[in-house]
């Protein structure tokens, strides 16, 4: 099996019957509404994490995939058009019902290699050259896609209007890139990085206009220089404007934008980082699992997955507003497995 890396909800019925009674039941009653979490392992265990639920619950295997064999590799998890939308590498673009938990479509010819990005109705992917995009339930890359010249097309995240596509060059002459799409025009711009040699970009979006990228160095460890945070400000009209905010004192997993600040992962602590507009940090949340996992931002929350050790991981909610820590949720996976990838979808659906 190839990849990278029951339902409770207490629901509280208050009888006005004496003040302790309904305190007692208000205290105790658990949000039936909200978003959910689904996520998957490299061994193709799914489960999901519900608004009210205490604990994951798992569905092993809705792909029916052969555990310890090479028959499913998974890439990615996405919510779009009432579906979950899963990325195998071997099957095709593979749809689930999250109401059921089950596949509801064939394995198909859709064969991607990355995480799919929601965005104007579609999924996007990236390739090695260009970011293509999959209008569901439909399987097959369609037009429009989106290149960066001269650069590789390495991650891709959405602002409300506009795509945000972050490359790396070829190395040695030519730097890192970050590309801007909005599908209402067509129009398409480049920001080039003063950015050079083997690196991997990651890339956040505050909005339309302005988008963080991070660039860490793919080299050895002992001789790979530190992360480099940069802002790209890419009009719709006038000249992109690129600074360069510095190396980061720390191993960055994964970034997001909530809000006018930054938030990181630590790969090398158990911490949230949090850093102003400037790139200059103000705070970080402890988070009791390992610094290594995922980060997402959704529903106006930072949604974070880690593992203690394997085959426990936890789902820990943080409140950018203020740094705390809303909710922690266990994650009891089979035998040594870990969450790979998860997604957030709305709370409606």
């Amino acid at each position: 099996m190839g990849g990278h890396r029951g339902r409770r909800r207490a629901v509280a019925l208050v009888v006005a019957l004496t003040a302790l009674v309904a305190t007692g039941a208000a205290a105790n009653a658990a949000p039936t509404s909200g978003p959910t979490v689904w996520f998957f392992t490299g061994d193709a265990t799914f489960g999901q994490v519900g608004p009210g639920d205490q604990a994951a619950r798992l569905d092993p295997n809705p792909l029916h995939c052969e555990k310890g064999e090479d028959d499913c590799n998974l890439q990615g998890i996405a919510f779009a058009a009432g579906r979950l939308w899963v990325a195998d590498a071997t099957n095709g673009l593979r749809a689930i019902d999250p109401s059921t938990g089950r596949a509801v479509n064939r394995p198909n010819d859709g064969r991607y290699s990355s995480n799919p990005v929601p965005f104007d109705g579609r999924l996007w992917f990236t390739t090695v050259t260009r970011v293509e995009s999959v209008h569901p339930p439909d399987t097959a890359a369609s037009p429009p896609s989106v290149s960066l010249p001269g650069a590789f097309t390495e991650d891709v995240a959405a602002s409300r209007h506009v795509l945000w596509v972050a490359g790396s060059g070829d190395g040695r002459t030519v730097g890192a890139a970050v590309g801007w799409y909005d599908p209402r025009t067509g129009t398409r711009r480049t920001a080039r990085l003063p950015a050079t040699g083997e690196v991997a970009p990651l890339v956040a979006p505050m909005d339309d206009t302005t988008a963080y990228v991070v660039t860490s160095p793919t080299g050895p460890d002992d001789t790979a220089p530190p992360s480099e945070l940069f802002r790209v400000a890419i009009p719709a009209s006038g000249s992109p404007q690129v600074s360069d905010l510095g190396p980061l004192s720390f191993g960055p997993g994964g970034i997001v934008a909530v809000d006018g600040h930054l938030w990181l992962n630590d790969v090398n602590a158990s911490r949230l980082v949090e850093l102003d507009p400037r790139g200059v940090p103000t705070g970080q949340v402890a988070l009791g699992v390992g610094g290594d996992g995922q980060l997402v931002g959704a529903a106006g929350q930072l949604w974070y997955v880690g593992s203690a050790r394997r085959g426990h991981d936890s789902l820990v909610v943080v409140d950018p507003r203020t740094g705390s820590i809303t909710r922690t949720v266990p994650i009891t996976l089979p035998g040594s497995e870990e969450v790979y990838l998860f997604t957030v979808i709305p709370g409606g659906h």
